[in-house]
């Protein structure tokens, strides 16, 4: 499965998450997922895929994490569903689910991981809440 955070401000760059875990903040050396502005700490939220189902943890950040406007409790596990509307701080997303759940081997590296979908801007998402 990958998940893909589409942003809703045209500011923020599409996430495209397709491997286990994916952590999201504003330090570049230990996060994948940089939004590199003040209100969003080091290492803010982390994304966990799962056979079936992806999760999204606060990593006790100081402005919070929310799914559908509702704020995470720091450590608890969150299921996110797709169209789900994700804030890391003030920072809005739209959670796309795509893909299957199956493992593909790399043919390049031999590796296990996800299979790839491509996650596409194509369009600006329409009809999603705005802060």
């Amino acid at each position: 499965m990958v998940l893909c955070l589409k942003p809703i401000e045209e500011h923020d760059k599409l996430m495209q998450i397709d491997h286990s875990p994916y952590y999201i903040g504003n330090d570049e050396m230990h996060v994948e997922g940089v939004i590199l502005q003040k209100d969003v700490s080091e290492v803010h939220a982390k994304i966990i895929i799962e056979e079936k189902a992806v999760f999204l943890i606060d990593q006790e950040s100081e402005k919070g994490t929310f799914v559908n406007e509702q704020r995470l409790v720091p450590w608890e596990c969150r299921r996110l569903t797709d169209g789900d509307i994700v804030d890391i701080s003030s920072h809005r997303y739209q959670a796309v689910m795509m893909g299957d759940t199956s493992y593909a081997k790399d043919k390049k590296t031999g590796k296990m991981h996800y299979r790839r979908a491509k996650c596409l801007l194509s369009e600006r998402l329409s009809g999603a809440a705005t802060k």
